[in-house]
């Protein structure tokens, strides 16, 4: 049962809470909702997204981010408030794809995944 005290303030439509516990941030408006997330036990490695490193995958960690299928919910205008926040090293990075990316790793799909990494540069 996850604590619903942990989330006052989160409109219920913000989240969406999966069956293991998992809860889904929905990043659908240019706000920063600071979607509460419960870290899974076997977080996914956001570094696998192109354009992702480590610096930039504890920014998304701190935000609530820590699956791919929280990613891909995740629309680029709010990842790059995410970066933009974080200073001028994180700005340059150009979220576009992530969540696209993210949504292929989350379906398993990492033949459809490679092929769309190779064409990219930098997650661009």
């Amino acid at each position: 049962m996850v604590d619903s005290t942990r989330f006052v303030g989160v409109a219920r439509q913000d989240v969406e809470v999966t069956r293991n516990a998992e809860i889904v941030p929905h990043h659908d408006t240019h706000a920063d909702v600071h979607a509460p997330s419960v870290k899974p036990a076997k977080p996914d490695d956001l570094k696998i997204v192109e354009g992702i490193g480590p610096k930039i995958e504890k920014l998304l960690n701190a935000r609530g981010v820590w699956t791919f299928k929280q990613l891909a919910h995740c629309k680029p205008e709010w990842i790059k408030e995410v970066l933009h926040e974080a200073g001028p090293n994180f700005v340059i990075h150009d979220p576009g794809t992530w969540p696209q990316q993210s949504g292929l790793a989350a379906d398993g799909k990492w033949d459809e995944l490679e092929t769309l990494q190779k064409k990219l540069t930098g997650g661009r």
